[in-house]
């Protein structure tokens, strides 16, 4: 059954304005996306299920995830903040060999334990797309494909988006801004 009404009608013009400005600019889109999408299409965890997941990696004997979120009012940037000191002394020490040799290098801040821990189980619940069994999820993917975007930005750690976007090179950080970021214009 056909949309119809206000939104139907907005949605229409919202796409017309955007095949015609793509075409007279002659460039393809950059998109930004976040979380939602690996939400959407994997049920991805949030910030808190993400820290959660990482602190149940530790076995030190510490507080559970609770202790964090109750001491910090349930603010997952505090939560978080806390967490980097007990898993990173928990990765020089007993789980040293849950973790790349490379990470133990002054180069790296020690949040890059936390960083690794929920990278790392991201990367082991991203499915495949082929595996996905929602027919109309799979379409949908299909036409995120087909906008071939310029670039992808996203703060995501999952993999999702490499799935989709097959032979698009990943740049993680700031290294895709090649400009002096103290101009204006």
């Amino acid at each position: 059954m056909p949309e119809t009404g206000a939104f139907a009608d907005y949605k229409k013009r919202i796409a017309l304005l955007m095949k015609e400005t793509l075409a007279a600019k002659e460039c393809q889109p950059i998109l930004f996306v976040g979380a939602g999408l690996s939400r959407r299409y994997f049920q991805a965890p949030d910030w808190h299920g993400a820290l959660a997941t990482a602190l149940k990696a530790v076995d030190d004997g510490g507080p559970d995830y609770e202790y964090y979120a109750q001491i910090s009012k349930n603010d997952a940037v505090k939560i978080g903040t806390s967490l980097i000191e007990r898993i990173h002394a928990w990765a020089w020490g007993k789980g040293k060999k849950s973790f790349p040799q490379d990470l133990y290098n002054e180069k790296f801040s020690p949040d890059i334990f936390i960083k690794h821990l929920i990278s790392d189980n991201l990367i082991k619940i991203t499915p495949k797309i082929s595996k996905l069994t929602d027919k109309k999820l799979r379409e949908e993917i299909g036409l995120l494909r087909d906008i071939r975007p310029h670039a992808v930005i996203t703060t995501n750690f999952d993999t999702f988006l490499e799935k989709i976007y097959d032979g698009y090179e990943p740049i993680i950080g700031q290294k895709v801004i090649k400009y002096n970021m103290n101009s204006f214009g």
